[in-house]
């Protein structure tokens, strides 16, 4: 079922928004604003080969994955960014890779 998504502006920050799941994620450009994780809260990230994305949710508590996923590829559409991947991992860190 899909759900409906928009964007909320305010002063400092941007959320996506669905009042049917309640959900609320804070969107942050990687390019324009220091992110740094707050404890206790879900974070994502999204790649794209233009932009980088951080995402952390208001509210995690009753959140199921499958409408966080939903919200993060709404935004990437949005964003007209057909190319965005998504991980748990901060683009921005340059981590060696295990073998």
């Amino acid at each position: 079922m899909s759900a409906a998504f928009y964007l909320v502006h305010h002063e400092t920050e941007t959320l996506i928004a669905s009042p049917a799941l309640g959900i609320r994620i804070r969107v942050y450009d990687l390019a324009s604003e220091d992110y740094q994780p707050t404890p206790g809260k879900m974070d994502f990230y999204g790649k794209s080969e233009n932009a980088s994305f951080a995402f952390e949710t208001q509210y995690s508590d009753g959140y199921q994955l499958e409408s966080i996923t939903e919200a993060l590829q709404w935004y990437a559409a949005y964003r007209q960014c057909i190319d965005m991947t998504f991980s748990l991992m901060d683009p921005r860190k340059n981590l060696p890779l295990s073998v």
